[in-house]
């Protein structure tokens, strides 16, 4: 399994980030998943997409340097259903943005 998953993300264009206190305190993501992901945007050849699920110190990690693609102050749990369904298309443009190059 982790070779399946260092495979996905080797061959990943877009990495895409569902932030929340339960993913920040992960072990696994922030020793096997994050750091490659990380090398590979700051090489260029990945787009990172993260996206504030819940209130986190997110701010404490390497990800705070990121654009979020919606506003960390509103994370989508703070939403009405309304606004996380309108939130969910916009974030949804963006990483069809980032995948094609946009």
């Amino acid at each position: 399994m982790r070779d399946e998953i260092a495979a996905a993300l080797a061959a990943a264009r877009v990495g895409v980030l569902l932030v929340s206190p339960s993913f920040l305190a992960s072990d696994f993501i922030a020793e096997r998943e994050l750091p490659p992901l990380l090398e590979a945007a700051e090489k260029g050849g990945l787009t990172i997409v993260w996206v504030p699920i819940n209130a986190s110190s997110y701010t404490k990690t390497p990800i705070a340097d990121l654009q979020a693609a919606h506003d960390p102050a509103t994370p989508l749990d703070s939403l009405s259903e309304a606004q996380q369904n309108k939130a969910l298309v916009d974030i949804c443009r963006k990483i069809e943005a980032a995948y094609s190059g946009s």
